[in-house]
């Protein structure tokens, strides 16, 4: 998968890292990588200098993906578009689907707020992304407050696996239209164990697992199955032709 510039710049945007930190922490003049983006006359950059960049937003420049470990990323807010864009960048990094573990603070007040619905500005909700395909890999998502106050309860979104093929919940539902979240679907951490998965940046994959208590097989089916070998470029005649059946 080539990387492109739009999804450079996405990338960026999800880390909460602005154009000028990221030309200043690349050694590329802000002008330059401002009108790279844009396609403009005069924006030349390097290509050293893009792949260096886009390992400091977590991406192998070579082949496209994103490196093993744990990415925190914020979605911009939770109006449709912006989840809905989201969305989409995690089925082009992250082909093949995989389990969504909506996490919150242990706290009596919120869990009675979040029963059953959520609160998408919350500063105590997260979402983990667990992608079947890329074991060594885990994105934790949190939603931004752009214009919450100007937005209705009825325009209020979240990652939702109904709208995504291949991601399903814990218990292996697809989720409903309503975006609600079944109570017994929350992962409730004490507060501790709550900011350790928020923001350590030493915190590995190993670890956020046992956070979530993620032990031995994800639970294989058929359904799940077929998606990540479809992304691993796996064809019909392949698994036909190791299985005798050619």
């Amino acid at each position: 998968m080539t990387l492109e510039r739009k999804m450079l710049l996405n990338i960026s945007n999800l880390k909460g890292i602005s154009t000028m930190r990221l030309a200043n922490e690349n050694d590329i003049p802000q002008a330059n990588l401002s009108r790279w983006f844009k396609s403009q006359k005069g924006g030349y950059v390097k290509e050293e200098k893009i792949e260096r960049m886009a390992k400091y937003l977590g991406l192998d420049y070579k082949v496209g993906k994103l490196f093993p470990g744990v990415h925190r990323w914020t979605v911009p807010s939770h109006l449709i578009e912006d989840v809905l864009q989201v969305e989409s960048i995690v089925q082009k990094f992250l082909p093949g689907g995989g389990t969504i573990y909506p996490v919150r603070r242990k706290n009596p007040i919120l869990i009675k707020m979040t029963t059953e619905s959520y609160v998408p500005w919350s500063p105590w909700v997260r979402w983990v992304l667990v992608p079947l395909a890329f074991p060594d890999l885990r994105v934790i998502l949190k939603m931004g407050e752009k214009v919450k106050q100007l937005i209705s309860p009825f325009d209020n979104h979240s990652p939702d696996p109904f709208r995504m093929e291949g991601w399903f919940c814990p218990e292996g539902s697809k989720g409903n239209k309503k975006e609600e979240i079944k109570k017994t679907l929350w992962v409730d951490l004490p507060e501790e164990m709550f900011l350790r998965l928020s923001g350590d940046e030493d915190l590995s994959v190993h670890d956020l697992d046992i956070i979530l208590g993620i032990t031995g097989s994800l639970g294989w089916t058929w359904e799940k199955l077929i998606p990540v070998l479809e992304a691993k470029g796996t064809t019909p005649d392949e698994i036909a032709r190791n299985h005798g059946l050619l």
